[in-house]
């Protein structure tokens, strides 16, 4: 899909009047955009084997899985999927979570449907600006793993901004999981982090996906941990706080040998 065709938007919402009200309101977009709907992640899913989806708008709250668990799974398939999350029960928690995973807008119902449309369009436009200067032939698939979601966000969007398919994950944990699922060329660790540690995670890394490029990002990198992930074939330390031009140079390099 090249920026000229039009958008494909995901209306998810297991309340028809919401997802009417929804799809009415942004069928009045300029340009036009096609619009799809689901009333749970199911059926959403099933969506999204025969489309490729550019935003997904979704309820949180949901029959089977729910709005984030959607979001996850549907960026499995499609890395650079942008995401708008819309739920009657918005928490402080709910909000990191959201953000944790690389949601772009949170929306707490009832909502203003003037607001809902600007949202829309300022999140197309940056698709749009994303995708102006797409790379041609294969496009390397990079896994941030960090735990601050701040940086981690971040990141995301950096890399997305320069035509990487990203995914993310909190620890190494989450990290290593999508790993066993996905064929990921290059991954950004943190050494600090929850659950399991940057170094044994590279460890662990090194184990099974010998030709993973892995980058550590991190505030504190001592003597022993630098000599240690040296040793266990790191492609770069980088310390934070981070130059991202600086870093999507980093990547570049490190990727310059990654194969589809």
């Amino acid at each position: 899909m090249t920026p000229s065709s039009p958008k494909r938007i995901l209306i998810v919402d297991d309340e028809p009047n919401i997802v009417m009200v929804i799809t009415d309101a942004l069928s009045q977009l300029e340009p036009p955009v096609e619009l799809l709907n689901a009333a749970n992640a199911e059926q959403a899913l099933a969506q999204t084997q025969a489309n490729k989806i550019d935003l997904l708008i979704t309820d949180y709250r949901m029959p089977g899985a729910h709005g984030l668990d959607l979001v996850d799974q549907m960026r499995q398939k499609w890395p650079d999927l942008a995401a708008i999350l819309v739920t009657a029960y918005n928490t402080e928690q709910l909000e990191q979570e959201a953000t944790q995973i690389g949601v772009e807008r949170l929306i707490a119902k009832p909502f203003a449907l003037d607001d809902l449309r600007r949202t829309v369009t300022e999140i197309l436009k940056e698709l749009d600006r994303v995708r102006l200067t797409p790379k041609t032939g294969y496009t390397p698939l990079v896994l941030v793993i960090e735990d601050n979601s701040d940086f981690r966000t971040l990141v995301r969007r950096k890399l997305i901004s320069q035509g990487y398919r990203v995914l993310t994950a909190q620890d190494g944990v989450r990290g290593l999981q999508i790993m066993m699922n996905t064929n990921v060329d290059l991954v950004t660790l943190d050494l600090n982090m929850p659950h399991r540690g940057g170094i044994e995670t590279l460890r662990l890394i090194r184990t099974m996906y010998v030709k993973v490029k892995v980058l550590i990002i991190s505030a504190a990198v001592d003597e022993k941990a630098r000599q240690e992930a040296h040793s266990l074939g790191v492609n770069g330390i980088v310390t934070k706080p981070v130059n991202l031009k600086e870093l999507m140079g980093i990547v570049e390099r490190a990727l310059q040998s990654a194969k589809p």
